[in-house]
């Protein structure tokens, strides 16, 4: 008898994350919703990612791990998990980050009432390395206003997507050029396309760290959102005052990292 195909495929990429790894795996396997698969890319870790990893391997047969013989970067990661999927839908995760056991049985149910739609997120809790909640981000849930929200920020938490299979195969995987922000160039191409939508429920804490991409590289992240929001003028989907949001935006490279992420969970 042939398995069954999962309708759902995990796609999450470590590196060197075994402080929150286990809080985060055990977040997705304790989903109310249990058709799935867990394809977890260790991108060559050097702490005890590996070996924790191995252990819930050999624990539940949802997870497969798939390791980098060395450290090839996120974007790269995350694309060969998804070239190995077989899912009907990708659902991202973080190795710090937590998803409600309600996630997926939610994010799936939205989809499949809308075949119309190729994403969808959540309202989500922002928390800190101690798991203290910072604050709470509700993006708008129309597609009209989450395509305007857009051009002005992400207003997605990468690992809290799942997204439509068809449509990732539509507008192609990540861009492997981008080393950061590859989920909002990515955003761009799908809402392009499709319509986005958001589950008006906290189903996802996203961990800030004084470590994280968006801390120690932020100057980096800013320079690819404007890009990535530049190319989607260009491709017609904004008019092309837009670029008024480009510069409003890449101007805040100028201000200390304090007041970026001020200024981000204000908007």
């Amino acid at each position: 008898m042939r398995p069954s195909v999962p309708k759902i495929s995990v796609v999450m990429g470590v590196y060197n994350g075994a402080r929150y790894l286990q809080e985060a795996v055990e977040s997705i396997l304790a989903q109310t919703f249990s058709g799935f698969e867990f394809l977890i890319v260790d991108d060559g870790s050097l702490d005890a990612s590996s070996a924790l990893l191995q252990g819930y391997a050999k624990r539940d047969k949802r997870v497969r791990v798939l390791r980098n013989i060395e450290n090839i970067g996120l974007t790269k990661s995350l694309n060969r998990g998804i070239k190995a999927a077989q899912g009907k839908y990708i659902a991202r995760m973080d190795a710090d980050d937590i998803s409600r056991p309600e996630r997926f049985r939610k994010q799936i149910a939205f989809l499949e009432a809308r075949p119309a739609y190729g994403l969808v997120g959540s309202w989500y809790v922002k928390i800190n390395e101690h798991g203290r909640e910072l604050w709470r981000g509700r993006p708008p849930l129309q597609n009209s206003a989450l395509k305007k929200a857009l051009i002005v920020r992400n207003p997605f938490p990468h690992a809290s997507l799942m997204i439509r299979r068809h449509a990732l195969e539509d507008v192609g995987p990540y861009n492997e050029s981008w080393a950061v922000s590859q989920d909002y160039e990515l955003l761009f191409r799908i809402s392009s396309k499709y319509k986005i939508g958001v589950v008006p429920e906290f189903l996802f804490s996203s961990r800030v760290l004084s470590s994280s991409v968006t801390n120690t590289r932020n100057r980096e992240q800013i320079l690819a959102a404007f890009y990535a929001r530049k190319a989607a003028i260009q491709r017609g989907q904004y008019p092309k005052f837009a670029f008024l949001f480009c510069l409003l935006a890449l101007s805040s490279f100028l201000l200390p990292i304090s007041w970026r992420l001020f200024l981000k969970r204000l908007m």
